[in-house]
């Protein structure tokens, strides 16, 4: 059975007056619901890793560090100029050392010893020189033969030694059977270690003759 036009109209009308409530009710409880933000949990920030901070300067340490510097530096100067003069020293002393041991004579062999004898003395007798041996008091003729024995000097192979008369028993071993007595004197000690004796003045061509007798 066909529906009229009316009826269809009514039909519709209902529709849409039930679908209108149902969208009015609908936006109603939407509203009323409070809106909920959905996010997702943010990660957090590592911390930063602490940096050292640097010392806060100081007030005058600009002025300090430049004269610090420059006072280690004037020490260190001092140091090197004493270490340097101080290797100097050693070297002057070595140096010393060196020419004292050049210029010393070489030490007489055992069998050559004379005891108590000067050791100059020993040497020219150990080496077969004439020895000439002037011993002096002080008195007025000693300037006299002190003089004459300069003839004698200037002799090859003959050498000639002054002493005092209160020395005299140092030279025993080469004068021992002379009986010097008086000063001034004359011992003549040849080569051969005989001895000979001259007491007083000489002159000097005499003196000559009797060294050169003696050689």
């Amino acid at each position: 059975m066909p529906i009229s036009r009316p009826v269809l109209l009514a039909l519709l009308a209902a529709l849409l007056a039930v679908a209108t409530f149902y969208a009015a009710s609908g936006s109603q409880r939407a509203s009323s619901e409070p809106e909920r933000a959905s996010f997702a949990p943010q990660p957090e920030p590592a911390p930063e890793a602490s940096k050292p901070q640097a010392p806060a300067p100081q007030r005058g340490a600009s002025k300090q560090q430049p004269a610090a510097r420059e006072n280690a530096k004037a020490e260190q100067a001092g140091a090197d100029r004493r270490e340097a003069r101080r290797e100097r020293a050693q070297r002057g002393e070595r140096a010393a050392e060196r020419r004292r041991a050049q210029r010393a004579p070489a030490p007489l062999p055992p069998e050559l010893r004379v005891d108590g004898l000067p050791r100059p003395v020993a040497r020219a007798l150990a080496a077969k020189r004439t020895i000439v041996l002037f011993f002096r008091q002080g008195a007025v003729d000693d300037a006299a033969t002190a003089a004459a024995l300069a003839g004698a000097r200037g002799v090859k192979g003959v050498a000639v030694f002054s002493a005092s008369i209160e020395r005299l028993a140092r030279y025993s071993a080469v004068i021992s059977g002379l009986g010097v007595a008086q000063a001034p004197a004359i011992a003549i000690v040849g080569r051969d270690r005989q001895a000979q004796l001259v007491e007083g003045f000489v002159d000097a061509g005499t003196l000559r003759q009797l060294v050169m007798d003696a050689r």
